[in-house]
């Protein structure tokens, strides 16, 4: 995260030049970083976790976002902290907010790579998620480092939806006859969650179907073994019954 000056305010190079129309661009995948109109812009910690709440969790109220972001503070300290903390973003930041009487959101010319994700993960559409496949792959942890429970929240929220957008994926590239790229798929949700049996049961299929038995048997072995050694427990019945198919084929 960078670095926090000695007052706890952004630094000069935050500061407003005049200009009324600003972009905004606000990284929360891998790393918190902010960009106005194409250069970098450094912000105080304080600030950054009040951007990063209203990304994620608004437009919201500010008596949300003050409990949210001083969950042990008593409510008239935590309501101060939020005033200050909009003080300097509005001053240092002209647009970034959009601060509408008791609620809090981001300006129209903010764009947030998070909300990117959402949008691409949302997509019903096999074929949509297919064309968003590459692009989705290359996305990183939400705000690595940050242990606020707000934030690991939404990152097992987002955790889960792209395990189902490559468990859809991957079915989808099966039943047209994409092995190879339903491999791919599932092996990118066993990378997320290596106890998954859906994108276990789709890696062997994949592996099948393009004539690989002993890989479908590597990675059923390796499944068990994983399964046991985090959980002590052995794989389903149905696992199970396919190892012993494949094995015995």
């Amino acid at each position: 995260m960078p670095a926090i000056d000695s007052g706890g305010l952004m630094s000069s190079a935050a500061v407003s030049t005049g200009k009324t129309s600003r972009e905004y661009s606000l990284s929360l995948l891998q790393c918190w970083r902010l960009s106005r109109d194409d250069e970098v812009v450094s912000v105080a910690l304080r600030q950054q976790r009040l951007i990063a709440a209203v990304a994620i969790a608004g437009p919201a109220p500010r008596n949300y976002l003050s409990g949210l972001l001083w969950p042990d503070s008593p409510e008239l300290r935590s309501s101060e902290n939020l005033r200050v903390s909009v003080h300097y973003v509005t001053r240092d930041l002209p647009g970034l907010l959009d601060v509408d009487g008791r609620t809090l959101g981001l300006g129209p010319r903010v764009r947030v790579d998070l909300h990117d994700l959402w949008h691409e993960l949302s997509h019903p559409e096999p074929e949509a998620n297919a064309m968003a496949f590459s692009r989705v792959k290359q996305w990183a942890e939400l705000l690595p480092g940050w242990y606020d429970e707000w934030v690991t929240q939404e990152q097992r929220r987002l955790l889960q939806m792209r395990v189902s957008y490559l468990e859809r994926l991957a079915a989808w590239f099966l039943e047209v006859g994409k092995p190879p790229k339903a491999l791919e798929a599932a092996a990118s949700t066993l990378s997320l969650e290596p106890v998954n049996e859906i994108a276990l049961m789709q890696l062997v299929r994949a592996h099948l179907a393009l004539g690989n038995r002993g890989s479908a048997l590597r990675a059923l072995d390796e499944f068990e073994e994983t399964l046991y050694r985090e959980f002590g427990v052995s794989p389903s019945i149905q696992i199970s019954g396919l190892i012993d198919s494949i094995r015995w084929a």
